[in-house]
């Protein structure tokens, strides 16, 4: 056992040096490390750089525009889906979760953020960030307009509002501390959630 235990960690080491090379010759060139990319991008035929999907990157830019008016996710996604839009994804239609991991994501201003997977754990962010690494599908202040506009509708909601849940203390309660708007956040069933 101690020897296949041995035998493991060597094959794991030399692999793992193997693709710190890699990241570390193909970083600062700004080629592609694998065929992995946002979405919205592809690597074009030349084999290296990336590329906008046709129309998907006018998808990106229009999220974020409409972010930046005032819809937030789960407006735009309804809007998206009424029209017929296909996401990026598998399931078909657009998702809020979706939507809002798009709107924090800085891959839409060219930036290359290197992560590992250390053994059995969550993705962790390794190395400095890569300015340029992808394609600019939106610019900076398109950008900010839209973390402008989420963070106005975080002050301005007070409650969640819908069809089935009617939130009788929308507008009245507020933090005592930072003045903040309160509101429901429903983190799903138990026990993750709650």
């Amino acid at each position: 056992f101690a020897r296949a235990n041995e035998e493991s960690q060597l094959k794991s080491d030399r692999v793992g040096g193997a693709w710190r090379k890699k990241k570390a010759d193909a970083i600062p060139s700004k080629k592609p490390l694998t065929k992995r990319c946002p979405a919205w991008l592809r690597i074009a035929p030349n084999g290296i750089e990336y590329e906008e999907i046709e129309g998907r990157g006018d998808i990106v830019r229009r999220i974020f525009a409409d972010s930046g008016r005032g819809p937030g996710s789960s407006a735009i996604v309804r809007q998206l889906n009424a029209e017929g839009k296909t996401s990026f994804g598998k399931e078909g239609e657009w998702q809020r979760s979706y939507i809002t991991k798009l709107l924090q994501n800085d891959a839409v201003l060219g930036r290359f953020r290197p992560h590992s997977r250390p053994r059995g754990g969550k993705r962790v962010a390794t190395g400095e960030i890569v300015e340029a690494y992808f394609p600019e599908t939106v610019t900076p202040q398109l950008w900010q307009d839209a973390r402008s506009g989420r963070v106005a509708r975080r002050h301005r909601s007070a409650g969640r509002r819908g069809q089935k849940f009617k939130n009788l203390f929308t507008g009245l309660c507020r933090c005592g501390a930072c003045n903040g708007s309160m509101e429901l956040r429903d983190k799903g069933a138990p026990p993750k959630g709650g």
